[in-house]
C-alpha cells in the first residue's frame, strides 16, 4: 500500500515590519499513518516557512549576489544573510552553492525555488483578493490578458484609469488564452482579453469586442524568400515560427488542417527576434514593433501570391470575455471603454 503524506495549511500572523505583515504560511504535518509505516517517517519534523525568508530566497536566486538581493529587499547584508540561513536551517541543508560562480542553487535549493515562486504567488493573489473585499469591491480590477494586449493597448488604458481613480487596485495576469480561461472558470480572474476565436459559440461567455488585428506573414529584409515571388511552396521551405492565436489561420491559408509550424510561442515579439537573426519566416500579429521594423527595413512583410482567402482571414478577432451573468461595475466598465478608446489609436 502506497500513502501519500498531507499537507496541511497553516497560517498565523508573522512579524510586522514597515506597515507590512508578514506571515508564516504553513506547515508540513504527516497524520494517519499505520504504526507499521511509522518508522518510515521517524526523525521527518514540521517545517515553518516565514514569507520573508521565501522572499528573500527568491531574490538571491534571482539576483546571484547577497549585497545585490540584500539591497532589492531593503535589508543590510548581515541581516539578509541570517534570513537566507534561517531558512537552511530550517530545511536542513545549504540551498546554494556559496564556492561557486553565481551562487547557483543546490538540487534541495531548485526544489524549494519552485515552490517558493508558486507560494508567493498564492500569497500575493490571496492578499488581492481579500484587500478587494475589505476595500470597495467596486473599485478593483482583476483580469488577464494576452501578450500581445499586455504590449499594447493594457498598460495605457491603466495609465489613464490610475490617472482618473488613483484609489482603484488593479492585478493582471499575462498569459495564454486557454490558461486565462481556465482562471476565469476557477473565478481568479473577472474577465480577460484575448483571441475571441474559440469562444464566439460558446454560450457560457460573453464578449465585447475589440478592433481586428491584421496578422501577417515577415521575414528579415535580406530572406532568400524575396528572391523569388513568394507563395506557398517556396514559403515551406523555410522553418516557420508561429503564435499560437494564429496557427489556424496559418494552417487555412497552407491548406494543411493539421499543420504544426517549426515553432509555436505565445510571444510575437520573440518570434520577431528569431526571424531577424535566423531564416526563421515570422507568423503573427502585425504588432507594433514589427511595424517599426518594417518602416526601418529591418523587416519586409511577405506577401504571398497565391493567397486566396477574404480580407477578413487577415484578422484576428480580439475582445473581451468574461462569464455570461457576472456583474458589472462601474470602474470595469471605465476600464472597458478606455481599452475600445485605445484600441481605435492606429498602432
Amino acid at each position: 500500500m502506497t500513502l501519500k503524506p498531507m499537507l496541511h495549511i497553516h497560517i498565523s500572523p508573522g512579524n510586522k515590519k514597515d506597515g507590512r505583515c508578514e506571515y508564516l504560511l504553513f506547515e508540513v504535518k504527516i497524520r494517519a499513518i499505520p504504526a507499521q509505516m511509522r518508522m518510515a517517517y521517524r526523525g521527518m519534523h514540521t517545517m515553518h516557512f516565514e514569507l520573508r525568508n521565501l522572499r528573500h530566497f527568491v531574490a538571491l536566486i534571482n539576483h546571484r549576489s547577497f549585497v545585490l538581493a540584500a539591497h532589492s529587499v531593503n535589508l543590510s547584508q548581515p541581516a539578509f544573510s541570517r534570513s537566507i540561513q534561517a531558512l537552511e536551517h530550517q530545511v536542513g541543508c545549504e540551498l546554494v552553492h556559496r564556492e561557486k560562480k553565481g551562487l547557483p542553487p543546490t538540487q534541495q535549493g531548485k526544489v524549494l525555488l519552485d515552490y517558493a515562486n508558486e507560494i508567493l504567488r498564492k500569497s500575493d493573489e490571496l492578499t488581492f483578493r481579500i484587500a478587494a473585499f475589505n476595500s470597495n469591491a467596486q473599485s478593483v480590477l482583476n483580469f488577464g490578458c494576452g501578450p500581445v494586449a499586455a504590449a499594447s493597448i493594457v498598460p495605457k488604458a491603466i495609465a489613464k484609469l490610475l490617472q482618473n481613480h488613483p484609489h482603484a487596485k488593479t492585478r493582471f495576469v499575462v498569459d495564454k488564452w486557454n490558461e486565462l480561461s481556465l482562471k476565469l472558470n476557477r473565478g481568479e480572474i473577472d474577465f480577460f482579453i484575448s483571441n475571441t476565436l474559440y469562444f464566439e459559440d460558446d454560450k457560457n461567455h460573453q464578449i465585447v469586442p475589440l478592433a481586428p488585428r491584421k496578422w501577417c506573414l515577415y521575414a528579415h529584409a535580406e530572406h532568400p524568400v524575396f528572391k523569388e515571388t513568394p507563395n506557398r511552396y517556396n514559403i515551406l521551405k523555410y522553418p516557420i515560427g508561429c503564435t499560437l492565436g494564429v496557427r489556424e489561420l496559418l494552417s487555412s491559408y497552407l491548406s494543411e488542417p493539421d499543420y504544426i509550424p517549426s515553432l509555436l510561442c505565445e510571444n510575437g515579439y520573440s518570434i520577431m527576434d528569431i526571424s531577424l537573426n535566423s531564416h526563421t519566416i515570422g507568423c503573427s500579429a502585425l504588432l507594433p514593433m514589427i511595424e517599426d521594423n518594417i518602416k526601418k527595413r529591418l523587416l519586409r512583410v511577405i506577401e504571398p501570391s497565391d493567397f486566396q482567402g477574404a480580407q477578413q482571414d487577415r484578422n484576428i478577432l480580439n475582445g473581451i470575455i468574461s462569464l455570461k451573468g457576472t456583474m458589472t461595475t462601474p470602474l470595469r466598465q471605465t476600464f472597458i471603454q478606455l481599452l475600445q478608446d485605445y484600441d481605435q489609436v492606429p498602432h
